[in-house]
């Protein structure tokens, strides 16, 4: 994609947000994304950014995740478009061979059966929906496929209510049948910040996703 062709998707999804109805639509095509590793170094620190997205294909909007190492996804990157990795969404059954962690499961599940419910209820409290996914590499290995699940957290100690859910992401390595993030050995800035919302963010975040500024999104 050229880089006004990444900027725009970015843009069309902060504007689909804001409409209830057509989110239901856009999520309804698909409930996960797949992506691999080649030849990359894979850094503990660094991340994979996974930008929600909407696309025209003919006369239809279509979900799409745009992903960019974070390593890439800064103001000095030449050629940052040739970063960015175009990654459609799909349908893909929800693992049933997985025993741990459970955790994992429910919230795949949560997304499956509170999807509609959910953007319905942020629609309702206006807030916003987030706007990109933050995937560790330091569990990923190179050559590796993996489908990232959309799911739901339980984001407050309190019996689930759809209130308190917020967005979440799920992969699971597919040779292993695995979940492998999130992981036991994950820490605060890996396991609970998944998701990242624009806006707020703190001061420390605002040029960690480039891609969100060249799209013209006030964070």
């Amino acid at each position: 994609m050229e880089l006004k062709e990444i900027t725009e998707a970015i843009k069309q999804w902060d504007t689909s947000r804001k409409d209830v109805s057509l989110t239901k639509k856009l999520f309804s095509l698909g409930n996960c994304f797949t992506f691999e590793l080649s030849d990359a170094v894979l850094l503990e620190e660094e991340f994979i950014h996974a930008y929600l997205s909407v696309v025209k294909e003919g006369t239809s909007d279509v979900l799409n995740m745009l992903l960019i190492a974070s390593s890439k996804d800064h103001k000095e990157q030449a050629d940052i478009h040739k970063h960015v990795a175009k990654i459609p969404v799909i349908s893909e059954a929800i693992p049933k061979d997985i025993v741990d962690p459970e955790e994992a499961k429910m919230r795949i599940r949560n997304w499956e059966n509170h999807c509609e419910d959910w953007l319905e209820s942020r629609s309702n409290q206006n807030k916003e929906l987030h706007q990109v996914f933050v995937i560790p590499k330091k569990y990923l290995k190179n050559n590796r496929t993996y489908i990232a699940f959309f799911a739901l957290k339980d984001g407050v100690v309190t019996p689930n209510t759809i209130n308190s859910l917020v967005g979440d992401m799920i992969v699971w390595d597919k040779v292993s049948s695995t979940i492998i993030y999130p992981n036991s050995d994950d820490t605060s800035d890996t396991f609970y910040n998944t998701v990242r919302l624009v806006p707020p963010f703190g001061q420390k975040n605002k040029e960690n996703f480039f891609l969100l500024k060249l799209a013209g999104i006030k964070n």
